[in-house]
């Protein structure tokens, strides 16, 4: 700065009240050639007044003599310009070498607070090109982070258990499926047995009973092994949900419970369905009948008990079951269920074997 003031001054020192060398040299030429022309004149009058009391020169040594009075007057006026500036600078709107360094050293600290400020404030406003994050912003990253580490983790720890289940007392799918079908076997068979020496033991009591009481009995006895077996099943998927592709939102647990209470009921009219018709067989094979008693019932679309459609083979429902029919084809070879939407002009009955909508030749 006090460069740039020294070399604006010497640039422009009239703004100052100051001048330069030519300056100075140019308005001594001019004092000088006025008071030289004032003074010759009057020395050339006295001189001409009084001429034999002076030495006269020629032309050659009256101009060394202006020379020299020239420079003389320039040395001494310039000298005499220099120390009037030192002494007064301020008067002259100038600084000394000290205050001009204290001027520069106050006005570069002032810059140094003012850009510090102005730096900080940058930062803040503009926190991601410096990589820097406000408080809001590394909370969102920490969750996002926290976010996807669980999701590896989870991934990671699900892949572990199924490539290692002996660490964790399980058993793989086709395992645990074999074990279930032997347990439902076992089961069905026990069920199955106890079920025939229960009516056989006691067949006057069932044939002397109604029939929405005998059909609501046995339902009950085929159906509390089906629905804890089913309860269990749907424990276990819930339980083990990642590993059948399933997930915990309102949305999957809605259609979770919906599938379940289409398996409960289904394996409810299941139950009823192969009670009755095991019971009617072996009564028959016995030499035994069972005694219907006539209700008066709401009429429905089907027969109630066993009939035959030639287009779908034997065919059994009744006033509970409906609109559930249980189907048996090929001699018992083929079996399963359908539903009966009486809503659909076309294709109106659904098979849950096949998995799609067909129709029943009459």
């Amino acid at each position: 700065g006090n460069q740039t003031g020294i070399v604006h001054v010497q640039g422009n020192p009239n703004q100052y009240k100051l001048y330069t060398e030519g300056d100075l040299n140019a308005s001594g030429e001019l004092a000088y050639a006025d008071g030289f022309a004032e003074g010759n004149t009057s020395g050339i009058l006295h001189v001409q007044n009084n001429a034999r009391h002076y030495s006269l020169y020629d032309q050659s040594g009256k101009e060394a003599l202006e020379t020299s009075a020239r420079f003389t007057a320039l040395a001494e006026g310039n000298a005499s310009g220099i120390a009037e500036v030192r002494a007064h600078p301020s008067v002259h709107d100038l600084l000394s070498l000290s205050e001009a360094e204290a001027a520069r050293q106050a006005t570069r600290q002032a810059a140094l607070s003012l850009g510090f400020l102005l730096g900080v404030d940058w930062v803040q406003t503009h926190p991601r090109e410096y990589a820097l994050y406000d408080a809001e912003e590394r909370a969102r990253l920490l969750m996002i982070s926290e976010t996807e580490g669980r999701i590896e983790g989870n991934l990671t720890g699900e892949a572990y258990v199924l490539t290692h289940p002996d660490e964790f007392d399980w058993i793989s799918h086709p395992v645990k499926r074999e074990l279930e079908r032997n347990a439902s076997e076992a089961g069905y068979a026990q069920g199955f047995a106890e079920g025939i020496d229960w009516v056989l033991a006691e067949p006057a009591s069932y044939s002397l009973r109604t029939t929405s009481e005998r059909l609501d009995y046995i339902a009950r006895s085929y159906s509390s092994g089906y629905a804890e077996g089913n309860t269990s099943g749907i424990a276990h998927v819930y339980e083990n949900r990642l590993s059948y592709g399933l997930s915990g939102d309102p949305e999957r647990d809605e259609r979770i419970q919906e599938a379940g209470e289409l398996g409960y009921s289904v394996g409810e009219a299941a139950g009823r369905a192969e009670a009755i018709a095991t019971a009617q067989a072996d009564l028959f094979a016995q030499g035994l009948h069972l005694v219907e008693y006539l209700e008066e019932v709401a009429p429905t679309p089907y027969t109630s008990g066993w009939y035959h459609q030639p287009g779908a083979g034997w065919l059994w429902t009744d006033k509970f079951t409906f609109p559930y029919l249980y189907f048996s084809i090929s001699g018992g070879n083929e079996t399963g269920w359908l539903y009966y939407d009486s809503s659909r002009a076309e294709l109106p009955f659904y098979d849950y074997q096949l998995k799609a909508w067909k129709e029943i030749e009459p």
